[in-house]
């Protein structure tokens, strides 16, 4: 590709992986102008991914990294690491993860992508932290957590890495309201390392921060048996890492359940993607929306269903070439399509 191309001739597309089956065959939409998204669902197929299930997919410098993860047909829990590169093309191996983990976290800090916690070798839930260089291409262990953590969310905000809820004991599957924050430098960890709480116990939820505001939502509270979905969205806005958190309460809840679901951002307007009952185990398919043009008035709406079961999900965002033959076939009537 022509590195002084115009990002006019550039398309953005949202891979939708679901961690929860295995199949090579990826689905992906496709937005217009980095604004809206269009309504139809393609699929891409990656022959490597058709027996791996638990793994986490993060997009960074308009890449994709797969890592970790269990091999459905064998149970064997995965420490690979995958990396496509939008602007070219093309899937390589990267170096693997010290310790092979599912059910974790992932996260961005000074252009190094972080695995927090999870699930290792025979279920044991794990807390240690390892983060990838995608320069040196190389894993380095750096930091635990001050307790092992599964089905977690993490976040980096205003130069920390916040990771709450989740599990922390295979035995009692309880969720927590825990809230880490840790700045993750060299020699930064231990002493800089804090805990606060969340408005309540939560897992599978999704924490993010967009335009100076942290938002949670998502996920549900476990207790054993007993399982709730959770469907109210917290706020912090201008967030500070040297005082307690102070969460919001918008008012505003998620329209449908959605425990382990995905999201992305365009423009101002966050996407939530897939997820599914707790309390049924049924996918939920209908995408929603928060529209964020308005910090003092935020919308939420639902937008239309995905004909595919999502049930967990991650979504990364890449753009490349609309003549990319292998995520746009159809690279002929993209102008024609109609956009949603």
């Amino acid at each position: 590709m022509n590195p002084q191309q115009s990002n006019e001739d550039k398309v953005t597309f949202v891979l939708l992986f679901s961690r929860n089956q295995p199949s090579c065959d990826i689905p992906y939409l496709m937005a217009h102008q980095e604004e809206r998204v269009c309504p139809m669902l393609l699929s891409a197929t990656f022959y490597f991914m058709r027996d791996l299930v638990d793994y986490r997919a993060i997009s960074f410098q308009n890449s994709i990294y797969i890592m970790g993860g269990r091999y459905a047909s064998t149970g064997r829990l995965s420490c690979g690491v995958f990396k496509y590169d939008a602007e070219v093309d093309f899937w390589r191996t990267c170096d693997s993860m010290k310790a092979p983990r599912v059910n974790f976290s992932v996260s961005i800090f000074d252009s190094k992508i972080y695995a927090l916690g999870g699930e290792g070798l025979k279920g044991a839930i794990i807390q240690t932290v390892e983060a990838y260089d995608p320069v040196a291409d190389r894993w380095k262990e750096i930091g635990t957590l001050p307790k092992p953590r599964r089905n977690h969310g993490s976040c980096t905000i205003n130069g920390k890495i916040w990771s709450c809820g989740g599990v922390s004991s295979s035995l009692e599957a309880q969720s927590t309201n825990e809230l880490v924050i840790v700045d993750p430098r060299p020699n930064e960890w231990k002493r800089s390392l804090t805990t606060y709480t969340l408005p309540e116990p939560r897992q599978q939820h999704c924490i993010t921060f967009v335009n100076n505001n942290i938002f949670l939502f998502g996920g549900c509270e476990k207790n054993g048996e007993y399982a709730q979905n959770i469907h109210s969205i917290y706020r912090i806005n201008n967030p500070s890492s040297e005082s307690e958190p102070a969460w919001e309460d918008l008012g505003h809840q998620l329209l449908h359940p959605r425990t382990d679901c995905g999201y992305f951002q365009l423009g101002d307007s966050l996407y939530i993607v897939g997820g599914y009952n707790s309390e049924t185990g049924q996918p939920t398919k209908m995408m929603e929306r928060i529209d964020l043009t308005d910090e003092t008035q935020i919308k939420i709406d639902e937008l239309f269903e995905i004909d595919k079961n999502l049930g967990s999900v991650d979504c990364c965002v890449v753009q490349t070439s609309k003549f990319n033959e292998h995520l746009l076939p159809l690279a002929s009537y993209l102008d024609h399509w109609i956009i949603w």
